[in-house]
C-alpha cells in the first residue's frame, strides 16, 4: 500500500509492516516512517486521519476496530492492481494520477506483447513456480505475475490456471518435471519473513531440466500486487528473453520504482 500511495503522489505519515521487507524498504524508508504492525492501541496512537491497507485475511478480524479510529479503506487482497490503484486514487483524490500510472504500465505491456509476437513467441508456454522448502507452488492467473504473463500472450498449463489460495497453487513434486518442461520457467525466490534467508533456486533444482529452455530466478516483486510489481515483471521478462537489463534483485527495486514514476509522468 505504501508504494501504491507514493505512485499517486501521496506520502503516508506512517506505514505499519508485518515483517521486514527488503524489497520495499529502500523505497519507503527515505520517504516515511515504518513501524511494526502492532495492537489497535498502537494504531490509534498515531492519530491517523485515514487508514488504508489491503483486505488480507490477517486484517479482517480487526477491521471494525480500525473503523472506530478513522475512516478505513481496505481493497480486496485478490483484486487486480489496477482496481486497487483506482479505488485508493478515488479515496485520496488522485484519479488522474492513477490513470497515468495504469496507462504507463499497460502501454508497456502492449509494446512488449507486440515485440514477443514479432519474435514468434506469442502463445509460448511459460511457468511461474516456487520451491518453498520442498513444497512447490505455481502462480496462477490471479497473481500479478500470472496476470502479467497472460497479458503478454504466454500460455499457461491447466494446473496453473486455478484461483483458489489467492492464486498460489500447490503443485505435487511429481508434477514439477512436466510443469517446467516448457520454453520459459520463472522461479520465484523470496526472503523468509524472519529475514533468515532465501527460498530455493529453481536453477539448482534436480526436478527442473534446464536443457534447451530458459530457466530464470526472479524475486519477490513477482507477487507484489502493485504497479511496481507489474513494472518489475516487465523488466525481468525483457532481461530474460531479450537480454535487456538484468533480473531485478533486492537492490534494484528503487531504480525500477523511479523508472515507473518517470514513465507515469510522461
Amino acid at each position: 500500500m505504501g508504494t501504491l500511495l507514493i505512485t499517486l503522489d501521496v506520502v503516508p505519515a506512517t506505514i505499519a509492516t508485518f515483517f521486514e521487507d527488503p524489497l520495499l524498504a529502500p523505497i519507503l524508508e527515505p520517504r516515511t516512517d515504518l513501524v511494526e504492525f502492532g495492537t489497535i492501541e498502537s494504531v490509534a496512537a498515531t492519530r491517523p486521519s485515514i487508514i488504508l491497507g489491503v483486505a488480507h485475511p490477517n486484517h479482517m478480524e480487526v477491521v471494525e476496530d480500525y473503523a472506530g479510529i478513522a475512516p478505513t479503506v481496505l481493497p480486496d487482497f485478490t483484486s487486480t492492481w489496477q482496481d486497487q490503484t483506482r479505488l485508493i486514487a478515488q479515496v485520496v483524490g488522485r484519479e488522474d494520477r492513477a490513470d497515468a500510472v495504469i496507462g504507463a504500465v499497460e502501454a508497456r505491456i502492449e509494446a512488449l506483447a507486440a515485440e514477443l509476437e514479432a519474435e514468434g513467441l506469442a502463445g509460448e508456454r511459460a511457468t511461474i513456480i516456487q520451491d518453498f522448502g520442498g513444497s512447490y507452488f505455481a502462480y496462477g492467473p490471479t497473481t500479478i505475475s500470472g496476470a502479467m504473463l497472460e497479458g503478454l500472450g504466454f500460455t499457461r498449463s491447466e494446473a496453473q490456471s486455478g484461483s483458489e489460495n489467492f492464486g498460489f497453487i500447490p503443485l505435487a513434486q511429481e508434477l514439477v518435471p512436466d510443469e517446467t518442461a516448457v520454453p520459459f520457467v520463472f522461479g520465484v525466490q523470496t526472503t523468509s519473513p524472519d529475514g533468515a534467508g532465501r527460498t530455493a533456486s529453481l536453477r539448482d533444482d534436480p526436478l527442473v531440466d534446464a536443457e534447451g529452455r530458459t530457466v530464470v530466478d526472479v524475486g519477490e516483486a513477482w507477487f507484489n500486487n502493485t504497479a511496481l510489481g507489474a513494472w518489475i515483471v516487465l523488466d525481468d521478462v525483457e532481461a530474460a528473453i531479450f537480454g535487456r537489463g538484468e533480473i531485478t534483485g533486492l537492490d534494484g527495486a528503487a531504480a525500477a520504482f523511479d523508472s515507473l514514476l518517470a514513465a507515469a509522468e510522461g
